[in-house]
């Protein structure tokens, strides 16, 4: 499944919203800073970069704030039934998101992924 989507799904399990629940419930969301990141890569004109880089790291901003509030949400959500090992993994998944780059949102997604999977929150 397309990494934009899943990141799509992990917002909407997590807020136990609809697609249009809430703005960051939206694949799109994930897309553009996905765009960006590429222009921000490929770019080989230095007059352009530093916009470029503005945009990605605002995008990394947003995106790794919607992931947060979702792992904040379930938290709440499932308080009393997350095991030691499950607030061991939000602990990091959380210090993995500050400052976050591609990579480490790309990882993140992966951790939430399978922390929810465990509360059966995602199939």
């Amino acid at each position: 499944m397309e990494l934009a989507i899943r990141y799509e799904m992990i917002i909407r399990h997590a807020h136990d919203v609809n697609r249009l629940g809430i703005p960051a419930a939206h694949a799109d969301t994930f897309r553009g800073l996905e765009r960006n990141y590429i222009r921000y890569k490929e770019n080989n004109d230095s007059a352009e970069n530093d916009e470029l880089l503005f945009q990605y790291a605002f995008d990394c901003g947003e995106v790794s704030t919607n992931l947060n509030n979702a792992l904040w949400k379930f938290e709440k959500r499932f308080e009393n039934k997350l095991s030691d090992q499950d607030k061991t993994e939000m602990d990091e998944i959380e210090t993995q998101l500050i400052n976050a780059d591609m990579d480490s949102i790309d990882n993140a997604i992966e951790k939430i992924e399978t922390l929810f999977k465990r509360h059966g929150l995602v199939a």
